[in-house]
């Protein structure tokens, strides 16, 4: 399988977006529908993905279960894992990236490139863990039961952890 052709610079947070939406797939386990009661608010969410059999029927390779969804790798994140670590180096605070953002404030790093930022994001989480560049980090990896990881998931509680690929290479004197 060839790689895509490469649409922006290949050190850009624009690149970043296109290699996670090229590597990674969201995929639901319940119904697309959710409807629950949050305090005086009806809140409807629809997550209008793919189910997980959908995506293994599709070739995935591996799934990451981010609670709000899942995330399927596609075969082709093999082929792309130098894009996607050349791109991160675009972060504009590596800092705060190696200091485990959440995913909101990653989808706020990444909203100019994608109207789904956030879920962007998550992706990008799973897609790190993948490539070993850190570790996808949730309530319930840290040992929390599901059924209440729920709320502190809606807040932010995903985030990367350990931050470990090289430094980018300085520049000649």
């Amino acid at each position: 399988m060839s790689v895509p052709f490469k649409i922006h610079e290949p050190r850009s947070l624009a690149r970043l977006v296109e290699v996670v939406l090229m590597a990674t797939v969201p995929l639901r386990t319940g119904p697309s529908k959710e409807v629950r009661q949050e305090g005086d608010v009806r809140v409807e969410e629809v997550m209008d993905f793919p189910t997980v059999a959908q995506g293994i029927e599709h070739g995935i390779t591996k799934t990451y279960d981010m609670l709000i969804f899942q995330v399927g790798i596609m075969p082709i994140a093999d082929e792309v894992k130098a894009d996607f670590i050349e791109a991160l180096r675009a972060y504009p605070d590596m800092g705060r990236l190696a200091g485990g953002p959440s995913y909101i404030e990653l989808g706020a790093v990444l909203s100019e490139y994608d109207d789904q930022a956030q879920q962007v994001a998550i992706q990008m989480i799973a897609l790190g863990d993948y490539y070993d560049v850190w570790k996808a980090v949730t309530p319930v990896t840290l040992g929390m039961a599901r059924e209440g990881a729920a709320k502190m998931v809606r807040s932010g509680f995903i985030m990367p952890v350990g931050l470990k690929f090289p430094a980018p290479e300085s520049a000649p004197a």
